[in-house]
């Protein structure tokens, strides 16, 4: 014959049951939404475009001013470089240096200035631009500059453009 179950034992059972259930449906309802990370993931790009492009109207600006500073012969570009790095190297990246060959090299991104009829240059700034666009960051001499919208670009172009470092290296190419 079956067990038969007190009615105390759905009088203490049943509301830990029902709780155990409705935790179980928070859970499948709280499910992450990845459609709608993607839309957002989408709206970022967007941002992300819309920044570049502004960035990239600033240094076109800053050409087309040059240009009539400098009587038509120097023009600022974004060059990616590189160097070995200075770093202390770990045991690994020295075995992995040994058994494979990898180069010792730190890729960066420059500010050149470049004389357009010599094609003479002279990096006079690094530059860093976030996979967003903002913020962007300019080192030169001893001053590092983060930007966090177009005007504090604009702003640190031209603060950068009064240091006497750098107005010596576009000067040297006139």
């Amino acid at each position: 014959e079956p067990r038969k179950l007190k009615a105390g034992y759905w009088i203490i059972n049943c509301p830990l049951i029902i709780f155990l259930l409705l935790q179980s449906l928070k859970r499948w309802r709280s499910m992450i939404d990845f459609a709608q990370a993607l839309t957002e993931g989408f709206d970022a790009v967007n941002v992300a475009d819309e920044n570049k492009k502004e960035i990239n109207g600033v240094f076109n600006t800053l050409n087309l001013q040059l240009d009539k500073a400098t009587g038509n012969t120097v023009k600022v570009e974004i060059v990616k470089r590189s160097e070995k790095s200075k770093r202390a190297k770990t045991a690994t990246e020295n075995l992995m240096k040994t058994l494979y060959g990898e180069p010792d090299l730190q890729v960066y991104y420059a500010l050149n200035a470049i004389n357009v009829t010599t094609t003479e240059s002279h990096d006079f700034a690094r530059w860093e631009e976030s996979d967003k666009g903002y913020p962007c960051k300019l080192q030169y001499s001893d001053r590092r500059v983060t930007c966090d919208d177009v005007v504090g670009l604009e702003n640190a172009l031209a603060d950068m453009l009064k240091h006497p470092t750098v107005a010596r290296k576009i000067r040297d190419l006139m």
